[in-house]
């Protein structure tokens, strides 16, 4: 029969393990997110903005802004690509295949910011999306 203080010893230990495990943070429900895509030459300006579903489980709604981008075979002085589709955010993460923007992953690292990547491609409104590389991207609560 085990002795009292190996019992004690083992749920100390167990009560340590449960604590170190953490629940990933999910969004404010109904938060706007917005910030750059870190794309260096390729744009002056290249911004996403997210909106969070009103009970915090799904993106809503994907925008981003650029301005003088250049991707091979493409430039212009200013575009914006916007996704209207509903994307489940799980765990924390969002995994989005969009035809306006591309692949883009993020991980909440608090309720009130995500980073993440993208795999970007502009669609000009005419003919197919242009791939634009892969760039990482960051957005917070305004």
């Amino acid at each position: 029969m085990p002795s009292a203080r190996f019992l004690i010893a083992a749920l100390a230990a167990l009560l340590l393990v449960g604590c170190g495990a953490s629940t990933p943070p999910t969004p404010n429900p109904g938060a706007t997110l917005s910030g750059p895509i870190e794309m260096g030459d390729k744009a002056a300006t290249a911004e996403i903005t997210l909106q969070v579903s009103d009970d915090g489980s799904a993106i809503t709604s994907m925008s981003a802004f650029f301005t003088d981008v250049k991707c091979d075979g493409f430039s212009a002085g200013s575009i914006m690509s916007q996704d209207g589709s509903t994307h489940p955010i799980s765990g924390g993460a969002l995994q989005v295949d969009s035809r306006s923007l591309g692949k883009l992953t993020g991980t909440f690292t608090s309720p009130t910011a995500v980073a993440g990547s993208i795999e970007l491609t502009i669609n000009p409104g005419i003919g197919s999306p242009i791939p634009c590389g892969t760039w990482d991207w960051s957005a917070s609560q305004k």
